[in-house]
């Protein structure tokens, strides 16, 4: 059950906690009746095993003729939280048979914009199933910047669009095979991976090796532009002064 927008209190949800896991009709029946006494904003959906490595991401965007201009696949490496969190580590890659489907679908609708999906292998069945969809920009639309061009993500792709800028690209756009990261929230994920014994040390160091290594990008730090990083610290300082407990009283 996904209660990410709900601002739900009850002896159900641990705070900081999107989603929950149901093991029975017993659990969802007590579940159930505490989430509609509090708020009707929340879903239920099949339980997938697996973790984020399991996830792929489609990330499109199609033109006011609902013609796709960018056409990106790729997957998610890390998220935060652990269990059912957002990607905190992604890669671009293309994935055989993924985007056909998905880009004809939204072309049956006459889909216009960027796009942002999330689906899942489930090993069971051998197929992916999906897992949400976002008519808009994704969290993680840098993952993906294609070849050809150095601002050729969605996000330009919607303002080029919009402020009918003369475009000289071959469509669809594929991306480069390249990573992108949270940086905080990652560091959590692999803390948390290591913590339980599902990421060793030596993985977590080849895997910072390999980052150094690459063409990737960070979500906050960049040498030409470092004032994301400054306005994320500020923001830090602000929840660890809220975070900490109130001074004793006098």
């Amino acid at each position: 059950i996904d209660v990410a927008n709900s601002p739900i209190k009850n002896p159900f949800i641990i705070p900081g906690l999107r989603k929950i896991k149901i093991e029975s009709r017993e659990q969802l029946h007590r579940v159930y009746a505490s989430l509609s006494a509090a708020d009707s904003r929340w879903l239920l959906q099949e339980y997938l095993p697996g973790g984020a490595e399991r996830v792929a991401l489609y990330n499109a965007y199609f033109d006011a003729r609902h013609q796709p201009w960018a056409v990106f696949t790729g997957r998610k490496l890390r998220q935060y939280p652990v269990d059912y969190g957002t990607a905190s580590l992604s890669q671009a890659c293309w994935i055989p048979g993924l985007a056909e489907p998905l880009t004809a679908f939204l072309q049956q609708l006459d889909y216009i914009g960027p796009v942002d999906m999330g689906l899942k292998w489930d090993a069971r069945q051998r197929v992916y199933k999906l897992l949400d969809v976002n008519p808009r920009l994704g969290q993680n639309y840098r993952t993906f910047v294609a070849y050809g061009h150095a601002r050729a993500d969605l996000g330009w792709l919607t303002y080029a669009e919009l402020a009918e800028l003369p475009l000289k690209l071959h469509r669809p756009l594929r991306a480069r095979p390249r990573r992108w990261k949270i940086e905080d929230h990652d560091w959590r994920s692999c803390r948390e991976l290591q913590r339980r014994g599902e990421l060793s040390l030596r993985a977590w160091a080849r895997d910072w090796l390999r980052w150094r290594s690459g063409r990737h990008e960070r979500a906050y730090w960049a040498w030409r532009d470092p004032q994301p990083l400054f306005w994320q610290r500020a923001r830090w300082r602000q929840q660890r002064a809220a975070a900490a407990p109130p001074p004793a009283a006098a």
